[in-house]
């Protein structure tokens, strides 16, 4: 089932690459994705905030893929959100999905505790083509919680790579998201040592790319704005970024197969339809009892073999 992106604007991820070949960077600005998942999965803000940055990391990692490539986030941590899981593809689809969508924490220091919900634990990162079964995955520890700052230190520690990454979600007094937006840069094998300190100081000296966007700002300004003092060449990558969810009746009823003959059994005995939802986008499958004992019965075969 794929939501579409409002029309009011055609949000893309911006790639450049540096002219002395030292670095590239992606920026994007995805407010109306961002608040698209949060209407769709009905999260409150810390899920939120939480779950968008997560999607615009992957959304920036993707682009530096290649073509057919997607990039997911399994922030696996002991914090009360649960679970939280994040995927981009490098043609511009995200989804999200919490355990806890609807968690409330006290504030730190002012703000939303993002740390503090995401807690301790280890971060997965999963890179490829998941219809070829070509995939890659790299764990680290979750260094803050924060998500940009953990995405920077799982391409450091996993891949070599040094990185600087900010994403930035604002929400309103009602909930909404006013702004989102992120950016990636990524340093190539040979650049100079001191090319990543002048970043992380331009980067430190810009203010909040959250503020910069709800205010207006466009993925060109993120660029302008952080990496300054460097000559930049745009590279071309025409996707739009949607939310998107891959779920059908199909994977439905392959799920349902996992369960086995036994569990499949106990639902035959009840006599009942199956209704099932999509963790992602919350369509409702329901399917008919005929086809559940279809299913008991192929399952069972299955076992045999």
């Amino acid at each position: 089932m794929t939501f579409k992106v409002s029309s009011r604007r055609q949000e893309k991820v911006h790639k450049f690459i540096s002219k002395d070949s030292s670095f590239r960077v992606s920026t994007v600005v995805a407010t109306h994705v961002v608040d698209e998942m949060r209407s769709i999965l009905n999260t409150y803000p810390i899920a939120t905030v939480a779950l968008g940055r997560s999607m615009i990391g992957c959304l920036l990692m993707a682009a530096h893929q290649k073509e057919g490539h997607s990039v997911g986030l399994y922030f696996r941590g002991s914090g009360p959100l649960g679970l939280i899981f994040a995927e981009g593809t490098y043609d511009g689809a995200c989804r999200a999905y919490t355990a806890n969508p609807q968690l409330e924490l006290p504030p730190r220091n002012g703000l939303l505790d993002i740390s503090g919900a995401v807690g301790h634990g280890l971060l997965e990162v999963v890179r490829g083509v998941s219809y070829a079964n070509q995939l890659h995955s790299g764990t680290v520890i979750i260094k803050s919680g924060e998500i940009a700052e953990d995405i920077a230190f799982y391409l450091q520690q996993s891949q070599q790579i040094p990185a600087v990454v900010a994403a930035g979600v604002e929400i309103d007094q009602y909930g909404l998201v006013r702004g989102a937006g992120g950016l990636l840069v990524e340093l190539f094998p040979g650049a100079k040592d001191n090319v990543i300190e002048k970043i992380e100081a331009s980067v430190k000296s810009a203010g909040s790319l959250s503020k910069l966007v709800s205010g207006g700002g466009t993925a060109e300004d993120i660029v302008h704005e952080f990496i300054k003092g460097f000559d930049l060449e745009k590279l071309p990558h025409d996707y739009s970024i949607r939310y998107e969810c891959r779920c059908s009746n199909e994977k439905v009823k392959n799920a349902l197969l996992l369960l086995g003959p036994d569990e499949l059994q106990s639902m035959v005995q009840d006599n009942e339809d199956i209704e099932a939802s999509c963790d992602f986008c919350g369509r409702i499958y329901v399917i008919p009892l005929a086809e559940v004992r279809e299913l008991q019965q192929e399952s069972h075969k299955r076992s045999l073999n």
